[in-house]
């Protein structure tokens, strides 16, 4: 999408003649909101200026948690907290990232953008900005900037790169970029699709002739009938989902203890979920009525009964690392101190995950286990350490990504602290 501090900066360049500043520019980077450091122009970007800032909220837990997210729109920059402890912390609250209440806000974020926009036309100097910035905006959820960069800056929502053929073979990606209109589509942005639309929603918005009422009717969209229809007029009738059967033969007995914490029996599902014994998912009909659109896609009996053999408790009962009666460090989340907790005093057995022991730190709560994939090798022996090889194989045919392996277990009711992807397999 182009929202990196660098891929969509536009070039500075002096205008004439030169008015008087109320901004000083002289270390290249201009402070856009009095009061708030988060929030910039910049003007030089070799600046040594961008190198302290980087530092300042660096593992700063006072400023947020970890690395700021340096999300930028042209030379528009706002450091928004990849994570802030809400004010009940993690165990009894959440930390909304996208719908965040607690300083900085996502509306500080969107402000900063508007605000920023509007002075990149008070300076003596010429932006000159990506038509693309306004997709990294829709993606981002910025519905003031978005307005600002429609209206005033004219950009267009369904602009997408001119690219030939010689492109598309250097680097297929392209293909996967979205325009704004879908960029706020995916997200569930539904403000932003009725801004970008400006009401009309049945002109084509992709290279298949879709309309914004064919995107929101489909199956398992992002944007949500009841928004659909208090936001955007949009009516959307009970929709029926693709159904793959689940095939029990194939999962075959994991072995592992099947006691739930609450029952549960309903498998169904509010979007498409497509048997691979049946019929494949090509590359184009994924990118065209799932990726695309951001709707989710589940291949049901895409595993073989071999892989899920392997992850049975017979299988694992021959193995070192993941042996069950094997000891790891565990928590009340996947990592702990992520989110300011800290893993449990003493290390458990995955067979005492499986039994739902509790550590005697944090008796009330489940365990759970993560890790990523330095002992895939044993875990994934029938594919010498590479999960592409199984199941994963589908990504291979989507995606030419740099992925970042993980395994967790913990007992029944356990889990991750609620948080996002991008993208997630």
């Amino acid at each position: 999408l182009g929202i990196g501090p660098s891929s969509v900066r536009g070039a500075a360049q002096p205008k004439q003649p030169t008015p008087t500043l109320e901004y000083d520019i002289s270390d290249g980077v201009v402070d856009v909101v009095p009061g708030d450091p988060r929030c910039i122009l910049i003007v030089d970007e070799e600046s040594s200026k961008l190198d302290d800032l980087e530092r300042q909220y660096e593992g700063n837990t006072e400023l947020g948690v970890g690395d700021a997210e340096s999300y930028s729109l042209g030379p528009c920059m706002y450091y928004y907290p990849k994570r802030n402890k809400p004010e009940l912390g993690y165990i009894k609250d959440i930390d909304w990232f996208h719908f965040r209440t607690s300083k900085p806000t996502v509306e500080a974020r969107d402000s900063c953008f508007v605000k920023c926009l509007d002075l990149m036309e008070e300076l003596p100097i010429t932006f000159k900005l990506d038509p693309g910035i306004l997709s990294a905006a829709s993606w981002m959820g910025l519905a003031g900037a978005s307005r600002k960069l429609l209206h005033k800056f004219n950009v267009d929502p369904l602009y997408r790169p001119e690219v030939t053929q010689r492109d598309l073979e250097r680097d297929d990606s392209i293909r996967l970029r979205p325009n704004a209109m879908q960029a706020a589509i995916s997200g569930g942005y539904t403000d932003i699709v009725k801004i970008l639309s400006k009401g009309d929603y049945t002109k084509e918005i992709d290279e298949w002739g879709r309309t914004v009422e064919d995107y929101v009717r489909m199956v398992g969209s992002p944007i949500r009938p009841h928004f659909a229809k208090s936001i955007l007029g949009i009516h959307v009738q009970d929709q029926v989902p693709r159904t793959g059967i689940f095939d029990a033969e194939l999962a075959g007995e994991s072995e592992w203890n099947r006691t739930e914490s609450e029952p549960f029996d309903d498998f169904s599902c509010e979007f498409d979920v497509i048997d691979s014994e049946i019929e494949d998912l090509p590359y184009e009909e994924f990118l065209r009525d799932y990726y695309l659109p951001g709707r989710p896609v589940v291949l049901r009996n895409h595993v073989s009964k071999e892989e899920m053999e392997s992850f049975s408790k017979t299988s694992w009962e021959s193995l070192h690392h993941f042996n069950p009666s094997s000891r790891h460090k565990v928590g009340v989340t996947a990592y702990p101190p992520l989110s300011m907790q800290k893993h449990c005093s003493h290390q458990m057995s995955i067979e005492q995950l499986e039994r739902n022991e509790r550590c005697e730190d944090n008796p009330k709560l489940h365990m759970m286990h993560a890790e990523h994939s330095k002992n895939f090798d044993e875990v994934f022996g029938i594919y010498n350490g590479d999960p592409l090889r199984g199941g994963f194989r589908k990504i291979k045919e989507w995606f030419d990504l740099k992925q970042s392996w993980q395994i967790f277990f913990g007992s029944d009711g356990s889990g991750a602290t609620m948080h996002w992807h991008a993208a997630a397999f």
